[in-house]
């Protein structure tokens, strides 16, 4: 399950997730460091290079390398952005995962969480730059939770601090996780329309149910 939440009409985010001819569930989350409509510009640009690659038998570092080429080659403008990219086997919960820039990744279980490892570099920053993926085993019931920067930034980034969107989790870790992330929406603070900074903020929250 997971949401997007736009600062404008347009914004630089986007999350989607589909299951491959390989029968693995493949889940993205994008944040560009650009708003409005030019981050919008640069979140179709990694959306289209991500869907590219759901069937292919790619390792989730390699996409991230891939869409870093496309973005560093592309004309002038901020082409910088995060990219979350997972890979999960729904029988053995076996997952993959790569993470560049500022996205947030953590494995919750009922006996706490830890932090998910990201190489912090953006995209489009460097032509060489090196993603590592990640290896995790969802057990049952367990939660993987990714957040963009500005869902954990805090108040003044539209957002909560990591330790109090951790908590709502905790407290709700039996709740389905439709009704966790809708939770999580309504306490975010509010945008005012006349606010000239604004957030584009995303969600996702899986749980392996056996």
């Amino acid at each position: 399950a997971g949401w997007t939440l736009q600062g404008q009409t347009l914004g630089g985010n986007f999350h989607n997730w589909t299951l491959n001819k390989h029968q693995q569930i493949c889940a993205v989350m994008g944040d560009a460091a650009s708003s409005g409509a030019a981050g919008a510009m640069v979140a179709t640009s990694l959306q289209t290079v991500v869907e590219t690659c759901w069937n292919a038998s790619h390792r989730p570092s390699q996409v991230l390398t891939k869409a870093n080429d496309v973005l560093w080659s592309a004309a002038e403008g901020d082409w910088r952005s995060s990219l979350c990219y997972l890979q999960i086997h729904p029988e053995s919960g076996s997952t993959q995962l790569a993470i560049a820039g500022n996205i947030h990744a953590y494995l919750i279980s009922s006996r706490g969480h830890r932090v998910v490892a990201a190489n912090t570099t953006m995209l489009a920053v460097q032509p060489d730059c090196a993603y590592r993926n990640e290896q995790i085993y969802l057990e049952a019931g367990e939660l993987l939770l990714i957040a963009s920067a500005d869902v954990v930034g805090g108040p003044h980034r539209g957002g909560l601090t990591q330790d109090a969107l951790l908590k709502v989790i905790r407290d709700m870790y039996e709740d389905p996780t439709n009704d966790i992330l809708d939770h999580i929406a309504r306490l975010l603070p509010m945008q005012l329309a006349d606010n000239v900074q604004s957030f584009d903020r995303s969600l996702m929250l899986v749980r392996r149910r056996f």
